[in-house]
């Protein structure tokens, strides 16, 4: 059994998927990007600014399916510009700092010809 979410909260999604999707215990967050909830457009600003909002918005998601982000166990993460890996990682880290996160997720980062800064699609369990 399984069931698309979507959240006021974050964006809509931008073609023929679901935002997230929960199958069992399980929420598959699709990749998710600096984009403002209300679809006003892109968070303008630096990598670290767009990881924020981009984590926030998959929180938001999470939230709806049931689940947080310390119900995350895996991410892949895509940016732009890899030099940029350092400012990426450390708004990573906060944000799971801020929302209580002991144990980081598994994570996979690579580069990736994008328009925006950084992408980011998430694997998680219910909390709920």
């Amino acid at each position: 059994m399984k069931r698309s979410v979507t959240s006021d909260q974050a964006p809509p999604a931008l073609g023929a998927y679901s935002p997230a999707l929960v199958s069992d215990d399980w929420v598959f967050v699709s990749g998710q990007a600096g984009l403002r909830p209300d679809f006003s457009g892109y968070e303008e600003g630096n990598v670290g600014v767009q990881t924020t909002l981009t984590l926030a918005n998959i929180e938001q998601l999470l939230l709806a399916a049931g689940s947080s982000l310390d119900g995350v166990v895996k991410t892949t993460c895509y940016l732009a510009d890899m030099d940029t890996f350092a400012e990426f990682d450390a708004a990573y880290a906060a944000a799971f700092a801020a929302a209580g996160v002991e144990i980081l997720p598994a994570r996979t980062t690579l580069g990736a010809n994008l328009s925006i800064a950084v992408e980011i699609d998430a694997v998680a369990r219910l909390t709920s």
